[in-house]
């Protein structure tokens, strides 16, 4: 068994390694290519982690930014901070917020000089999109759905959230990455239902839920 858990081990390291570095790969592209509208840093300069609340304060002024410059569409929000609070209710006295951090959201420009749609991207290393990175996504796309409901209230520029998300993977050939798009309305159209499951399994006892996340 010890042996068995070290290759788990060893493999699940190769491959976070293998996904930090096509990430990273991506970024640098992106950065070359002047594709970047704005970079949420992760830490500051004296190299240690910035805050949640720093980072999410950071993303959000980028939305306010997005008429004010030229050439955003196309580009790109790195590692954006999206939070939303109280997102389940367990009770008067306790609420759980959402935090979500995707990779990319890219600008493009809508019908209008003062419309931008907003499509949230994720980087992944493995071959083919999976069913659980989809959802991943989608839970992104509607935290910023919120948000963008929520808290722009802005009437000189109109933002909105798209419909589908994409996932870029290793292309396996000579172009660096291959781009899946997909539709977010059935994940979106279930959201309501996956956080009801969540807010009912989170008022029982450990041991009463008939399932549990699978950790990863």
């Amino acid at each position: 068994p010890c042996q068995a858990m070290d290759k788990d081990n060893t493999m699940s390291a190769r491959r976070r390694a293998r996904g930090i570095a096509f990430e990273k790969a991506i970024i640098s592209h992106l950065h070359r290519v002047n594709k970047i509208f704005k970079s949420i840093r992760p830490k500051d300069a004296g190299g240690r982690m910035r805050s949640v609340a720093d980072r999410f304060s950071d993303t959000m002024g980028c939305f306010d930014q997005i008429d004010k410059q030229e050439n955003a569409e196309s580009r790109y929000i790195v590692q954006p901070v999206l939070r939303l609070d109280a997102v389940l209710r367990l009770s008067q006295q306790l609420s759980l917020s959402a935090v979500g951090i995707p990779d990319l959201i890219q600008l493009r420009a809508g019908v209008a000089g003062n419309h931008f749609l907003l499509q949230v991207g994720d980087i992944k290393s493995s071959d083919q999109p999976r069913y659980y990175q989809k959802w991943q996504l989608a839970f992104y796309a509607w935290l910023l759905q919120q948000l963008i409901e929520n808290s722009c209230k802005r009437t000189d520029v109109h933002l909105k959230v798209a419909d589908s998300g994409f996932i870029l993977t290793p292309s396996g050939n000579d172009d660096l990455a291959k781009r899946h798009v997909f539709d977010l309305k059935p994940y979106f159209a279930s959201m309501p239902a996956v956080l009801q499951n969540f807010k009912t399994v989170l008022a029982m006892l450990p041991w009463e839920p008939s399932w549990h996340l699978q950790k990863h």
